[in-house]
């Protein structure tokens, strides 16, 4: 049984495409649908997982799908103003730290913070990318803010089940 917690919304149905079934999806972020992985939506308030068999990227934050066993307008017509999810464990597949892909900093915001040895430095209050150098606002325990460095160089572990970021932390950087 597919939980609230299991997924992530995506995506919203905008409106059908011609005559064929397509839906208009707008997106949250870009390349994250995938012919690959199933989408979720909530349908009489149970989450249904729907298998796509055509994807087509429309723009950076909207693509034209096909569901499979919906090939008409108005049959796909059902769909027109629903949230899209993924289940968590196709966006880890998708959400790589691959030069590709990379991590979806919206995600981080909330995790908690753990040092190389597994020890929790905080939990992730935000981030700032408006320089080439981007860093995550980080809470400790003590109450204390501190900025840490989200660089490729300094990154173990991301657990998105558990939200839990394995970070490389500088040796001395929480003393500032």
């Amino acid at each position: 049984m597919i939980t609230a917690d299991s997924i992530t919304q995506i995506g919203t149905v905008l409106k059908t495409h011609g005559v064929h079934g397509e839906l208009t999806v707008a997106l949250e972020a870009d390349d994250v649908l995938s012919e690959e992985h199933c989408i979720v939506m909530d349908i009489d308030g149970i989450y249904v997982p729907f298998y796509l068999i055509f994807l087509r990227p429309k723009s950076a934050t909207s693509a034209l799908i096909t569901i499979d066993g919906y090939h008409s307008d108005e049959a796909a017509r059902e769909f027109v103003g629903k949230k899209v999810y993924m289940l968590n464990s196709d966006l880890g597949d998708r959400l790589g730290t691959d030069d590709d892909e990379g991590i979806y900093l919206d995600d981080l915001v909330d995790m908690t913070l753990v040092d190389e040895e597994g020890t929790t430095v905080g939990r992730i209050t935000g981030y700032d990318d408006s320089t080439a150098n981007i860093v995550l606002g980080v809470e400790l325990p003590d109450g204390r803010k501190v900025f840490v460095p989200m660089a490729a160089e300094l990154f173990i572990d991301i657990d998105y089940s558990n939200k839990r970021l394995q970070l490389e932390i500088p040796q001395g950087l929480l003393e500032l």
